[in-house]
């Protein structure tokens, strides 16, 4: 038995239809404020990027959960709202 994987991958996401999705999500929530939570590196898609195209789309309300990924995310969205989930410690 070897400690080699059996299969590799590769996974590829497409920001623009992620941005297309919080604008219909947006849309649909009618007078509601839409938001993304990107906690945990934006669930492993990496939170730069996926908190640049949510923004670029027009989402200004972000939920992460802990305070330094609020932190992280502050430089590519300079006027969002940032909820920490965790609260503090």
């Amino acid at each position: 038995m070897t400690d080699t994987p059996s299969s590799s991958g590769c996974l590829t996401i497409d920001l623009g239809m992620l941005a297309q999705n919080w604008r219909a999500a947006d849309r649909a929530s009618g007078t509601a404020t839409a938001s993304a939570v990107v906690k945990a590196n934006g669930y492993g898609l990496g939170v730069t990027p996926v908190v640049q195209a949510l923004y670029g789309a027009g989402c200004r309300s972000f939920f992460v959960a802990l305070p330094d990924e609020g932190i992280t995310i502050r430089a590519s969205a300079p006027d969002a709202d940032i909820y920490v989930l965790n609260g503090t410690m």
